[in-house]
């Protein structure tokens, strides 16, 4: 498989996250998962077992928007590093208004203590204009591509997404 970087790649950052909750039947463990581009270039992707049982819905949704925060951080780091410094916050793609608005809100959540550390931490990179979340429709949500059975003509427009090629 080759990789491929288009030359009229616009220089933005942007990801989808997302989680598939208690999807392993064994564990009752969500799947975290994200995916970077830049420009129309996959660049960055992760799917991996949450390491505990989510407590709710909602926390399992937030572990994937904290890792993705943590990525772009580094991302942003690495471009700036190779001379191609950001210059608009990273839009965060997320199919799940409940996080989006858990990171926005400033306010205490009394039903969110048990993710508090997290919450901040999302916060601060939303504050700092490193972030831009976004809401998404989850049939948009290129990163089920990762882990989810689609259907046959959704797995073919997020693979088109993710522009790779086969070479023989």
């Amino acid at each position: 498989m080759d990789y491929f970087f288009p030359n009229n790649t616009d220089h933005k950052l942007f990801a989808f996250a997302d989680a598939d909750c208690s999807s392993c039947l064994d564990t009752w463990r969500s799947t975290t998962r994200y995916c970077f581009f830049y420009g129309q270039t996959l660049i960055s992707w992760k799917s991996k077992k949450q390491h505990i049982v989510a407590r709710s819905s909602v926390e399992a949704e937030y572990r994937p928007l904290v890792a993705a925060a943590c990525e772009a951080q580094w991302l942003g780091f690495l471009l700036t590093d190779l001379h191609f410094p950001l210059t608009q916050p990273i839009t965060l793609f997320c199919d799940n208004h409940s996080t989006i608005h858990i990171a926005n809100n400033p306010v205490f959540h009394e039903r969110t203590k048990h993710i508090d550390m997290d919450r901040h931490t999302v916060r601060e990179k939303v504050l700092s204009k490193l972030l831009h979340l976004i809401p998404i429709s989850t049939h948009l949500q290129t990163v089920d591509i990762l882990t989810k059975a689609l259907h046959p003509d959704l797995f073919s427009i997020h693979l088109s997404k993710l522009n790779l090629r086969v070479v023989q």
